[in-house]
């Protein structure tokens, strides 16, 4: 390995990120200094690192247009009065994708590096959560009561659909696929949470559409769509009190993006009214609290999409071509293993994204927009993706 400036920048962002996996929130909300957080403090100081390789031609103009508009809306609820606490709360999803924006643009050529130590990370993070249920399982470690799932950290959890990726992006053979798949699979079905199982299938249905044909791809497309509206139907984990609580403040926070002309609601306003509070406790019990004060404008929506929509409405959707090459990338088939790789990594973290709150908080969102930007480079950068072994 050559030590230059950009694997400094690189192997930087990645020491943070096995931070967040072996200390989790123990990290992730360690205060530095007044309001100032430890975490956000070392990735600003990789961003300001990352400037002395500065890449001065910027690509993703459509993600760089959607960071400077951010900043008029940051602008505009100062302005209006809205809390700064709040505020800046809601607009610290923006800094995540920016800086990590900034610090991908500027290590371009080395995008075979980051991939390499994602799939090391992934290997490390799956290693470590199967032998803390090992632990658990043989009471050397005794699990917090007040937590309802067994998974390490949250940048471990979101590590097994990249996992279950490289496994089927790589050269082993169909069987040996199938069974390092489904022991990822079954292991993520130990954790307790229905949404991680939900991402990994669905990284296993691109695969499938990846390597079959057009009509076969549209009849296990209609196979999967009807099993997943089954299993919706049967299963209690898709279909109780919390899942319908979430559909609901689903539908509140797109609401909220059609607001002010489809523009969103801006930063800093609560994500609900006092009246659809009300509406929500009456229908769902007091288990969201949003009777505790300042609730309404921190419990974000469970879907970092929606809760990015609630805050800048059809703006977001700037973010959508890198899924629209990725989609692309699928049906035309000829991706070399690495863009395989990144592209179903992609679709597994945006589930389990579309399904909790992961982009607003540090606890993950830094990986989340790491394999974002390395999957646009990976078809943007062709020299830097030569087929090869996984």
């Amino acid at each position: 390995m050559i030590l230059n400036k950009k694997n400094i920048t690189i192997y930087s962002l990645f020491t943070l990120l096995y931070l967040l996996l072996f200390l989790g929130r123990h990290f992730s909300k360690a205060v530095l200094i007044g309001p100032v957080f430890l975490h956000d403090f070392i990735l600003l100081l990789v961003f300001l690192f990352s400037l002395s390789t500065l890449n001065r031609k910027l690509s993703q103009p459509n993600v760089l247009l959607l960071i400077l508009i951010s900043v008029g809306y940051l602008l505009i609820a100062f302005l209006i009065g809205r809390q700064p606490i709040f505020i800046l709360r809601h607009y610290m999803l923006v800094v995540y994708l920016a800086l990590v924006y900034f610090i991908t643009e500027n290590v371009k050529g080395s995008f075979t590096t980051i991939i390499r130590l994602l799939k090391r990370l992934a290997l490390v993070g799956v290693a470590v959560q199967v032998v803390f249920l090992l632990l658990i399982r043989f009471h050397i470690v005794v699990p917090d009561k007040s937590v309802l799932y067994e998974y390490y950290s949250p940048v471990v959890i979101m590590l097994f659909p990249v996992l279950a990726a490289y496994i089927l992006s790589g050269k082993k053979s169909i069987f040996e696929k199938f069974v390092i798949y489904a022991f990822i699979l079954g292991v993520s079905a130990a954790l307790g949470h229905s949404s991680i199982v939900l991402s990994i299938l669905f990284v296993g249905a691109i695969y499938i559409i990846y390597i079959i044909g057009l009509r076969q791809t549209l009849l296990y497309l209609s196979i999967f769509i009807v099993g997943l509206l089954i299993v919706s139907q049967l299963s209690k984990e898709y279909n109780d009190n919390n899942a319908n609580w979430r559909i609901d403040y689903w539908k509140i926070g797109m609401n909220n993006g059609t607001h002010n002309f489809g523009l969103g609601n801006g930063f800093g306003k609560a994500y609900l009214t006092l009246e659809e509070a009300s509406m929500m406790t009456t229908k769902f019990g007091d288990s969201a609290h949003f009777d505790r004060k300042g609730e309404r404008y921190v419990k974000a929506f469970h879907n970092s999409f929606v809760t990015f929509f609630s805050y800048m409405g059809f703006i977001t959707l700037l973010l959508l071509p890198v899924y629209y090459k990725a989609a692309k990338g699928i049906f035309e088939k000829g991706l070399t293993p690495d863009q395989l790789f990144m592209i179903l990594s992609l679709f597994g973290v945006s589930v389990w994204s579309a399904l909790n709150v992961i982009l607003e908080l540090p606890h993950s969102s830094v990986l989340f927009w790491v394999i974002y930007f390395t999957t646009y480079h990976s078809f943007m950068t062709n020299n830097s993706y030569k087929k090869s072994e996984s």
